[in-house]
C-alpha cells in the first residue's frame, strides 16, 4: 500500500493537525492495582446492582452484592483511571475511579433521587464526584425533542447553548487533580453530537462567556479543547476522547472514497489499510500501539481471519508495549481455543450433591452449556420464562444441558437453584468471578452460552440463549444431533 506525499497531506488536513501534546514517560504507568466500592442501601429488595468498567482494550461487567442489611463491599481490579458505570434505578450513572479509591456510595431506594450520595476519600474526589452528579442532573431535565429539519446552523447553536451550560455547571466546583478528565469527557461528548449530525468540521464548539472562558483557563488551558489536537494526557485520562480517536481514524472517509492502494493489491485488506492509518499520523508511540490494539480486537471479531492475523504478526513484531502485546496474545490464544472445532476446555466442578462432575463424564453426548449467575438479571430471566419449555423440548434427545453458576458461593447458589426450579446438570464454579473455567471459556459477562458436538468439540462458543431454542425452526441444538 502508498500513499503519496500530497495524499498524506490532505489526509493530515482532514484527520489531525498532528499537533501532540505528549508527557515524560514516568507520567502514566497501566500497571494493574485496585480500588474499593462500598456502602450502604437503604429498602432495597435486591441482592444486587450492576456495574460495568470501561477499560483502555475491553469493559468488564461486575454484579455487586448486597446484604440483608443492604452493605456492599467490593474490591475491584482497575489499569489506572478508569470510568465505571453504574446501574441505578433504571438510569446509567458514568463515575470514574483510580488505583487507591475507597469509594462510598449511600442511598434510600424508596426516595434515589434526593438521598443518592458518593464520596471518595482522596483529596477532591468528592467534588469531582459532586460536579458529575450536576452535569447528570442537567442532562436529564433537558428535553429530548430532536428536529432532523432543522438548518445546520440552528442545530449547531443548539449543541454550543448546551456545552457552555455545563461549562458554568463545573466552573463552580473546585479545580482537583482530575478536573482536566471532567472537562475532556464533557467536550468530547459534545464533539460526539457534533459528529452525529455530520457538522464536527463545519463548525467548531466555542465558550461564549470569556469569564467562563477565563474561570476553566485556570484549571484547563482551553486551547487543548481541540479534537485535531492528538493529546495524550486527554487519552490516558476520557474514555470519551479514546472512542473519539479510535473511530475518527478508523471511519474516516478518505479522498472522497478513493483509497491508495498498490496497483497490483485488487482486493483492499481493509484491517491493513486502516492499521497503516494509525502507523502513519499517530505520532505518540503509547496511542498509536493502543490503536493497532483495539484495531486487530475488533478484526478479529468481524474481519476476514487471514486478513486480521497478518496484521496481529505484524504488531507483535513492531510494538513495544509489553502490556498491549500480552492483553492481545491472551485474547487471541482464548479466541484460537474458542473458535469452531476446537475440543473445549475439561473443566471438573462440583454439583449440588458435593459429586465433582468433569465435561468428560458427557462424552458421545451434545453438551448445551449455561454459564449464568445467581445475581444476573438476564439469566435468571431466561431461566424463569424458557428452562423448563427446553427441556421438555429436548427430554428424549441426547443432549445434556449444564448450568454453570459463576457469581456465587454454594449456599446461595442452592437457594437459586432451588427457587428457579433449575434442571439440568448444576455446577459451581470453585472461585466467584476469578475461576479457572471462566477464564478458560472467556467469560467477561453472563448469560454466555456454549454448544459443543459429540466429540467434544466447540460448535459455538456464543450460542443462542434458551429463549432461541424453543421456535420450531432448526436451531444449533438441532443441527448438532443430526451428526
Amino acid at each position: 500500500m502508498i500513499m503519496t506525499k500530497s495524499i498524506r497531506l490532505t489526509y493530515q488536513k482532514l484527520l489531525f493537525s498532528l499537533i501532540a501534546l505528549i508527557l515524560p514517560i514516568g507520567v502514566f504507568s497501566q500497571s494493574d492495582s485496585t480500588y474499593i466500592l462500598r456502602g450502604n442501601i437503604k429498602n432495597y429488595d435486591q441482592t444486587y446492582f450492576a456495574m460495568v468498567q470501561d477499560g483502555f482494550i475491553d469493559w468488564k461487567e461486575y454484579n455487586i452484592v448486597v446484604d440483608k442489611k443492604g452493605t456492599f463491599c467490593r474490591e475491584i481490579q482497575t489499569e489506572g483511571l478508569q470510568d465505571f458505570v453504574l446501574e441505578l434505578n433504571d438510569e446509567s450513572y458514568t463515575f470514574f475511579a483510580k488505583p487507591g479509591d475507597t469509594i462510598t456510595l449511600t442511598w434510600d431506594q424508596k426516595n434515589f433521587s434526593k438521598t443518592f450520595a458518593i464520596q471518595g476519600n482522596q483529596k477532591g474526589r468528592t467534588g469531582e464526584y459532586k460536579a458529575i452528579l450536576a452535569l447528570f442532573s442537567l442532562e436529564k431535565s433537558r428535553s429530548k425533542n430532536e428536529d432532523n429539519q432543522l438548518d445546520d446552523s440552528v442545530k449547531f447553536n443548539r449543541i454550543n447553548a448546551a456545552y457552555n451550560e455545563e461549562i458554568k455547571i463545573i466552573t463552580q466546583y473546585p479545580s482537583s487533580a482530575n478536573f482536566d478528565k471532567i472537562v475532556y469527557d464533557m467536550y468530547f461528548k459534545y464533539i460526539r453530537l457534533l459528529g452525529d449530525v455530520k457538522l464536527i468540521d463545519k463548525y467548531k464548539l466555542t465558550i461564549s462567556d470569556p469569564l467562563l472562558k477565563g474561570a476553566l483557563n485556570k484549571s484547563i488551558p482551553t486551547q487543548l479543547l481541540d479534537y485535531g489536537l492528538l493529546n495524550e494526557m486527554a487519552f490516558i485520562k476520557s474514555t470519551k476522547y479514546r472512542k473519539f480517536l479510535y473511530d475518527r481514524i478508523r471511519m474516516h472517509s478518505l479522498f472522497n472514497g478513493h483509497l491508495a492502494l498498490e496497483q497490483s493489491e485488487r482486493k483492499p485488506n481493509f484491517v491493513k489499510y486502516q492499521y497503516l492509518l494509525g502507523q502513519a499520523f499517530l505520532n505518540i508511540r503509547r496511542i498509536k500501539e493502543w490503536y493497532g490494539a483495539m484495531l486487530i480486537k475488533d478484526a478479529f471479531e468481524s474481519s476476514e481471519y487471514i486478513n486480521t492475523m497478518e496484521i496481529y504478526k505484524r504488531y507483535l513484531a513492531e510494538t513495544e508495549d509489553s502490556n498491549l502485546k500480552r492483553n492481545l496474545i491472551k485474547y487471541y490464544t482464548n479466541l484460537k481455543n474458542l473458535s469452531v472445532g476446537q475440543p473445549a476446555p475439561g473443566f471438573t466442578l462440583k454439583d449440588t450433591n458435593g459429586k465433582m462432575v468433569s465435561l468428560s463424564d458427557f462424552n458421545g453426548k451434545v453438551v448445551y452449556i449455561d454459564f449464568w449467575g445467581v445475581h444476573c438479571g438476564p439469566c435468571r430471566l431466561d431461566i424463569l420464562d424458557n428452562s423448563e419449555k427446553v427441556h421438555e423440548k429436548y427430554k428424549d434427545k441426547d443432549v445434556v444441558f449444564i448450568n454453570i453458576c459463576t457469581d456465587e458461593t454454594e449456599q446461595p447458589w442452592k437457594k437459586a437453584i432451588a427457587s428457579l426450579k433449575l434442571n439440568g446438570v448444576n455446577l459451581i464454579t470453585e472461585n466467584p468471578n476469578n475461576s479457572g473455567v471462566s477464564k478458560d471459556y472467556n467469560i467477561n459477562s453472563i448469560p454466555r452460552y456454549v454448544v459443543l458436538d459429540r466429540e467434544g468439540k466447540i460448535l459455538s462458543s456464543a450460542a443462542q440463549g434458551l429463549w432461541d431454542l424453543l421456535p420450531e425452526n432448526e436451531n444449533i441444538l438441532d443441527l448438532a444431533l443430526k451428526k
